[in-house]
């Protein structure tokens, strides 16, 4: 019998009201039996959060006040904690300066203090921040310096004994000068103790010009190679790297909708989707094998979802990448406008889907639901970037517009605040 892993709520702390005009995204982060939330209040302040595991209140600390950058669904918040316990806070940005604080007092939300600059350069034209930990568990932060179209990706490495930060790289890890940016996923820790990172390229800000899916893989993050262990010389400029799939500009490849798996064997398995040969959209699993990188298409649906123009979409096609299910096989996962969700058992050597579950929720199918009575408001959720507990996830939830389709704007009538809440879910095993 196959398993159908799903996840049952376990409680859910209400932490603050939010503002709903654009779903730039909140974070949380545990760090052992402490959690931590950074998010937009209803006032649109960056605002900071703490609790011990276990407890229902939260301690809320206003971080800043000052709008760092014009309004958008890209401005999302980054939150980490270091070695010694400081948190650093990174967000609000579009294309704007580095907007950074770090604690004084560890584990102490109140004590968020902003700091001018990370290195000093790079720093004037800055998106899409997040941390992560090296091979030696050293603190990095990672950014995009430039435009849509025109941007280079920048790793810092931080020095807790002198608490700053310095170049990980001589070089940006990828660099499309005036030509291109990359949109890329990862890097992600792989089971093979390598990290993987797919990008796609972008011409320029229409997400319709995205093209070429590439891949890379490193051990430390400084020497990267092709997954047969060839060398990358970086920075990995336009059209470098190791050629997945050379989808055209206009081919339906979506830089949001990129995802990496792994199968039983370690091998990365990069899931994306593009037109079909009739025009529709479809799912493709990729996977690098002994002679190089085969291209499977796992959906067979009669839809095309066509997109364009810049800024944020409220895509509606929603796929996860390759997992591994309990009994060993494997599955994927997606939510689809025409077809509804579902969940595929794919055949391991073919990635071809064997057996289907339809509707199929990873959790409970009544918090999908909006509270709110205005049509254009959805559901949005934040994952862990933390250290959940074993079979337990912690998510954030909230209601807020959809990014306006072809740009950023804000709307110009606000909903009113909804609530942001934090949801303990436990996975459940259910025989199929």
């Amino acid at each position: 019998m196959a398993s159908n892993t799903h996840f049952e709520t376990v409680d859910c702390s209400e932490i603050s009201d939010v503002w709903t005009g654009q779903s730039a995204g909140p974070c949380l982060y545990t760090h052992g039996q402490d959690q931590f939330v950074a998010f937009y209040a209803a006032d649109r302040s960056i605002t900071a959060g703490h609790r011990r595991l276990g407890d229902t209140e939260w301690t809320l600390a206003q971080v800043s006040t000052q709008r760092n950058s014009v309004w958008d669904h890209h401005n999302e918040l980054a939150l980490t904690v270091d070695d010694d316990d400081h948190l650093h806070l990174v967000g609000d940005m579009h294309v704007d300066p580095l907007n950074y604080f770090r604690t004084t007092e560890p584990l102490d939300v109140t004590s968020f203090e902003r700091v001018e600059s990370m290195v000093g350069s790079d720093e004037d034209r800055t998106t899409y921040p997040s941390f992560l930990r090296g091979p030696d568990d050293e603190l990095i932060v990672k950014y995009r310096h430039g435009g849509s179209g025109a941007g280079n990706w920048i790793y810092n490495v931080y020095h807790h004994g002198d608490r700053d930060w310095d170049r990980l790289l001589d070089t940006p890890l990828t660099r499309g000068g005036d030509r291109a940016s990359a949109y890329p996923q990862g890097p992600t820790l792989g089971p093979d103790d390598y990290y993987h990172l797919v990008w796609c390229w972008r011409d320029n800000p229409g997400a319709q010009t995205n093209h070429d899916l590439y891949y890379v893989r490193s051990g430390d993050l400084r020497n990267w190679e092709t997954a047969r262990g060839e060398p990358v010389t970086l920075p990995i400029e336009f059209h470098q790297g190791e050629l997945i799939d050379p989808v055209p500009p206009y081919g339906g490849l979506l830089n949001s909708r990129i995802r990496l798996g792994f199968d039983t064997q370690d091998r990365a398995v990069v899931s994306y989707m593009k037109f079909d040969p009739d025009g529709n959209t479809q799912i493709y699993n990729a996977r690098c094998e002994s002679h190089g990188w085969n291209v499977y298409k796992t959906s067979d649906w009669d839809y095309r979802y066509s997109f364009g123009g810049r800024g944020s979409l409220g895509t509606p096609l929603q796929f996860s990448g390759v997992e591994i299910e309990p009994d060993g096989r494997l599955s994927q996962t997606y939510e689809h406008p025409k077809y509804g969700s579902g969940k595929w058992i794919l055949e391991e050597e073919t990635l071809e889907a064997t057996e289907w579950f339809s509707p199929w929720h990873r959790y409970p199918e009544t918090l999908e639901t909006t509270e709110s009575t205005d049509p254009k408001m959805r559901v949005n959720w934040a994952t862990d970037s933390g250290d959940s507990p074993d079979e337990t996830e912690y998510l954030l939830r909230w209601e807020a517009r959809d990014p306006q389709h072809g740009g950023d704007s804000e709307s110009a009538e606000v909903p009113e605040p909804t609530a942001l809440e934090c949801y303990q879910f436990e996975s459940v095993d259910h025989a199929q």
